[in-house]
């Protein structure tokens, strides 16, 4: 069950999205709010974007572009870009198009990304448990090779959150 709450003065509203209201699947959700306040929900079945009115769906086999519906991450950067990793590995959806694409990258860790992050310049952090690579707005990754013995020594983070600035 996902919950939506809008705040006026003294008054609440929420409303509840389920599978009756359009959610693909009320299983395995991750969730992520996007620059125009847009909530963007991954599940086992696609992804699902609710813009407090209306819910709408990527999902295979239409034309979304999905590499599988089973999404495990997603992630919403400041410039606009939906960012999602699935079984089918790391795909991207600008704001302006209508589905997403794979992230062609030759650093191939990247497809097990496990946690996004956004670096101050406006930089993706994919962190996977090996490496973490930052994606810059051309597309290009580039491996942190300094995180590489941290992340063997102590294994990868169970968790991922930005507090402010590059403090993670």
């Amino acid at each position: 069950m996902l919950m939506s709450c809008t705040c006026a003065g003294q008054q609440l509203s929420f409303k509840h999205l389920t599978t009756a209201e359009g959610l693909q699947s009320d299983l395995r959700l991750t969730m992520a709010e996007d620059r125009l306040g847009r909530l963007w929900i991954g599940s086992d079945e696609g992804v699902n974007v609710f813009d407090g009115y209306e819910l709408g769906s990527f999902s295979q086999p239409d034309k979304s572009g999905l590499a599988s519906n089973n999404i495990q991450n997603i992630f919403c950067d400041k410039a606009g870009t939906i960012w999602i990793k699935s079984l089918g590995g790391v795909q991207y959806k600008k704001e302006a198009e209508t589905k997403f694409t794979s992230l062609n990258s030759t650093e191939k860790d990247i497809d097990n990304t496990r946690f996004f992050g956004q670096a101050v310049d406006g930089d993706l952090a994919c962190i996977t448990e090996k490496d973490i690579y930052l994606i810059n707005s051309k597309l290009q990754a580039t491996k942190l090779e300094a995180f590489s013995s941290l992340l063997k020594n102590y294994g990868a983070p169970l968790s991922f959150d930005h507090f402010k600035a590059n403090e993670w």
